[in-house]
């Protein structure tokens, strides 16, 4: 068994206007093989797909929409392991000496 990385995307969609936003998620998980693991990553997206009533008792629909990503994580031991990487292009450029220091990072949490 291997283990694999999986980022998925759902789409949100509100009764009678559609959708404006998308939520993209990343998962771990073992599997035997490739095909094994795309087969896990649409259940686990399809497994989190979820209906309900808003605030203005609107239908809103989180719906499974697709497998962005499917990597083989090349390593046993999970520790530490880089699970997700994206490259974002800055609108302007930052210099070195303006860049945040990480000591003083406040993260918050997804959920």
């Amino acid at each position: 068994m291997h283990w694999f990385s999986a980022k998925l995307r759902h789409g949100i969609f509100v009764e009678h206007e559609g959708a404006d936003t998308l939520n993209e998620t990343v998962h771990i998980f073992r599997a035997k093989d490739f095909e094994s693991a795309r087969e896990r990553a649409i259940d686990i997206g399809f497994a989190q797909e979820t209906t309900y009533l808003n605030g203005e008792s609107q239908m809103v629909r989180w719906h499974f929409m697709e497998v962005l990503l499917l990597n083989i994580i090349q390593v046993d031991n999970l520790d530490g392991a880089e699970v997700h990487s994206e490259l974002i292009a800055l609108e302007e450029r930052l210099p070195i000496e303006q860049a945040p220091d990480p000591k003083l990072s406040k993260p918050g949490q997804s959920f």
